[in-house]
């Protein structure tokens, strides 16, 4: 890295979250300076667009502590009349001296479908990449067509989602999901992750909902959650002997919400503890998918997605601001797995039967 960036990456805080042909979103803020808005400039080559100013809210980044008031996103509208297919690069400079703060070959720029696609139907298992799989998506996808986060919406907008979008995408299992949706609507896709390390970030990620106590990402879970994180945030787990007693004194809350979870999504009910039985149920439902990734193979499954709904492939840019989290145990380290094999199996030959059916041209 040059000494440029090295210095704009400790002054300034940043994500560009989608990018195409269309558009720029994203957020900024001054590492001293976290109160005075960021002035952003857009240009292509040596060509200035236009200018943006990062002070929408984004409570999410509020709620997760990276910014105090939220209030550092942004959205730049490139003109219709700019055809960047013209140029070589994008720019984003910032501040009243335009440091130059990120660049990207506009070879690189995902460009938006303009005629009709295939309807796209996202089952969204949490901590499998999902988050990052709709926001590559959204970059190729008319705003206005797209949504996320469908279980936050009013069900009573579910209709129009059904008829007019081209993307719907959230944490709703199969059968809620053909509960408000037309299936025959839609082509329906999903990503699973290797089992251990799926349930080792869901642990820590339900763990950190209680790291910063006063915080809004703290207060806007359940008591229930808070509860289950306080208790996770107690317990050394990285003991094989207490990680299995925390596993064998799991029900209710903590089994539904931790017991083969990504086996769950796949089932026609949602059981009190997932059996072995309802292995077969689940792969049954795979046939209702046009196509099931992996995140081990997150990029493989991009490719294919742009594929189908024939668009040219982008690689998708890195996170510039990746979370951070402790390993809760060791995976390697002896009778860690076995302590946990209660919680994974059935989603462990769940995992196998996808990545070797939906995934062995990789």
């Amino acid at each position: 890295m040059n000494t440029w960036h090295k210095i704009t990456r400790r002054i300034y805080r940043y994500s560009s979250d989608i990018i195409n042909n269309r558009e720029v979103r994203g957020w900024c803020f001054h590492r001293f300076k976290k109160n005075e808005p960021v002035k952003l400039s857009f240009y292509v080559d040596e060509q200035k667009l236009g200018e943006a100013t990062a002070d929408d809210l984004r409570t999410d980044l509020r709620a997760h502590n990276v910014h105090l008031t939220g209030r550092c996103g942004f959205q730049f509208n490139i003109p219709r009349s700019c055809n960047i297919g013209n140029y070589r690069k994008l720019v984003i400079k910032a501040g009243s001296e335009e440091t130059s703060l990120f660049s990207l070959q506009v070879d690189q720029i995902p460009k938006i479908v303009e005629g009709p696609m295939p309807k796209v139907l996202f089952m969204h298992i949490p901590k499998t990449a999902g988050t990052s799989f709709n926001t590559f998506a959204e970059s190729y996808l008319p705003k206005d067509k797209a949504i996320t986060q469908v279980q936050t919406e009013n069900k009573q907008k579910y209709p129009l989602f059904n008829a007019s979008y081209y993307y719907v995408s959230g944490h709703l299992s199969l059968d809620a999901l053909r509960e408000n949706f037309d299936l025959n609507n839609f082509d329906l896709y999903t990503i699973l992750r290797e089992p251990y390390r799926h349930l080792h970030s869901h642990l820590n990620w339900v763990k950190a909902v209680v790291d910063a106590p006063d915080s809004g990402f703290a207060h806007e879970h359940p008591e229930v959650v808070q509860k289950m994180a306080m208790q996770i945030g107690t317990l050394d787990l990285s003991k094989p002997e207490i990680l299995s007693e925390f596993v064998q004194n799991l029900g209710g809350f903590g089994l539904d919400f931790f017991d083969n979870c990504q086996t769950r999504y796949f089932l026609d009910h949602r059981p009190i503890k997932v059996t072995r039985e309802h292995l077969e149920n689940a792969l049954t439902n795979l046939e209702c998918f046009t196509d099931i990734g992996i995140t081990e193979q997150y990029q493989a499954f991009t490719q294919r997605f742009c594929h189908r709904i024939g668009v040219a492939y982008c690689e998708q840019q890195a996170p510039l601001n990746k979370a951070k989290s402790e390993n809760l145990f060791d995976l390697d380290k002896p009778g860690i797995r076995q302590a946990l094999l209660p919680l994974v199996a059935t989603d462990l030959l769940l995992y196998e039967h996808v990545r070797t059916r939906f995934c062995n041209d990789v």
